[in-house]
């Protein structure tokens, strides 16, 4: 009866220099005091409390096998206690926080799985809920992620983080204005904060897709001087790369706008837009990390080399190639194979072109533009008939795809290859049907209002 007494108060002793230390954030400590109570008698606060401690480790250092003791414990407090949504909150939380480490999208299923159980067993788990939506966004699932938005917003206020997460889903489903009205929501939560770093990346994408170019510059110049500032680690690297290259899309689509109407400053934005995605593309490869914002940035490093004083062709094809071997969707594919196709018909090499706008051709097959230039590259060979079948192409195109400037272009050149082929009756056609639709797009005055 006196072993059972002292068992007792060793353990209750324990428990309370383990809570004091737990308390005092001092997780080593305390996890070796809550460890010697599981082993004496295994109970769920315990477990639940050790592996806060475990998270907290893993967090601050970064390490996976601290997180995942983390979610070994609650799995034990699951089991002891499975009615508790506290226990599969806390074991999503994990999860999530696992994925930043090994971006496995089987931690986020994961993850999705024990909050979706936590808010089934309380649906006004707001915490659960803010968890959730910020899964659903690293998974894509921009609708699911409004949903919960809307639902958390009916319980308490949406933190910094959340309407960041709001806003980038608004942006992805082509809304800009409310991805702009969650950027600054978020940026008055937190204004001086790592928060604002991301704010201020949501608000210069969202005035870039609304055509405000050079706001967008400067929202993205600050994120990038709050991120300098900070102690760099692989995250931290990954998102200056990310600001670097939206930057760089910002100065680039501006040059674009610019055009002849201010040339000196369009090609001083191409060269600002080619630093900038160098600099994205050497913080995204330090970091290992060749996503599709590393490929967008070596695609547009090589529409801006193309586009730059003196047309650096071999610049871009290095570029462009890059981006097509990390891989691109469908349209930026087409996009890329091109570009890099113009480059080659610019130093002179019309076989290489000739490939790559086929390539292109085979993942859009209507594309007038490449068909075009795929024509006049043929021309270039003296490849007539097979110009003539590309030229023929872009005149079968339905009508409503057509361009009568392009067209008649098209029946022009189509006359050039008749006549080398000595089809002069087809050429004379052509050339017929080539000036009536130049005369036809003339436009006529306008008419003077009567007052």
């Amino acid at each position: 009866m006196s072993y059972l007494k002292d068992q007792v108060i060793q353990l209750w002793a324990d428990s309370h220099l383990a809570d004091l230390h737990f308390n005092a954030r001092q997780w080593e400590l305390a996890i070796r005091c809550y460890s010697m109570i599981i082993t004496a008698q295994p109970n769920a606060t315990s477990y639940l409390k050790r592996a806060i401690c475990y998270g907290e480790l893993g967090r601050a250092k970064q390490e996976l096998s601290l997180l995942q003791a983390a979610a070994m414990d609650i799995t034990a407090v699951i089991r002891l206690v499975p009615e508790d949504a506290q226990a599969p909150y806390l074991r999503g939380n994990c999860y999530a926080n696992m994925y930043d480490l090994t971006k496995s999208p089987e931690h986020l299923q994961l993850a999705l799985a024990d909050l979706s159980k936590s808010i089934e067993l309380a649906p006004r788990f707001a915490a659960a809920y803010g968890v959730r939506l910020g899964v659903h966004v690293a998974l894509a699932h921009w609708k699911h992620a409004l949903e919960d938005s809307a639902l958390l917003a009916q319980i308490r206020p949406l933190t910094a983080e959340e309407a960041h997460h709001t806003g980038v889903c608004h942006l992805k489903l082509r809304r800009p204005k409310m991805g702009l009205a969650y950027a600054n929501q978020s940026l008055a939560l937190k204004p001086n904060s790592r928060g604002a770093v991301n704010a201020l990346m949501l608000r210069g994408q969202s005035l870039y897709a609304l055509r405000k170019l050079t706001k967008s510059v400067e929202d993205l110049s600050r994120a990038i001087e709050l991120l300098g500032s900070e102690t760099q680690n692989h995250n931290t690297q990954g998102t200056l790369g990310e600001a670097f290259f939206y930057r760089g899309m910002s100065y680039y689509r501006r040059a674009s706008h610019y055009g002849g109407k201010k040339g000196r400053v369009a090609i001083e934005d191409y060269a600002k837009a080619i630093a900038d995605f160098d600099k994205a593309i050497q913080l995204l490869e330090a970091t290992h990390t060749k996503n599709s914002v590393c490929a967008q940035a070596y695609l547009w490093r090589g529409c801006a080399s193309k586009k730059s004083i003196g047309g650096l062709n071999n610049k871009a094809i290095e570029a462009l190639t890059k981006a097509i071997e990390i891989g691109l969707n469908t349209p930026d594919r087409v996009l890329a194979y091109g570009s890099r196709g113009e480059c080659y018909i610019m130093l002179n090499r019309p076989v290489q072109a000739i490939d790559d706008y086929s390539r292109a051709l085979e993942l859009e097959v209507d594309n007038a533009t490449i068909l075009t230039a795929r024509a006049q590259a043929y021309m270039d060979l003296k490849s007539w008939q097979e110009a003539i079948d590309d030229l023929t192409r872009l005149v079968d195109l339905p009508p409503d795809t057509q361009d009568v400037p392009r067209l008649s272009q098209v029946y022009r050149l189509r006359t050039e290859c008749y006549e080398a082929l000595g089809l002069y009756t087809e050429a004379a056609a052509d050339e017929e049907f080539a000036d009536q639709l130049a005369e036809d797009n003339e436009e006529d005055p306008e008419d003077e209002d009567d007052d």
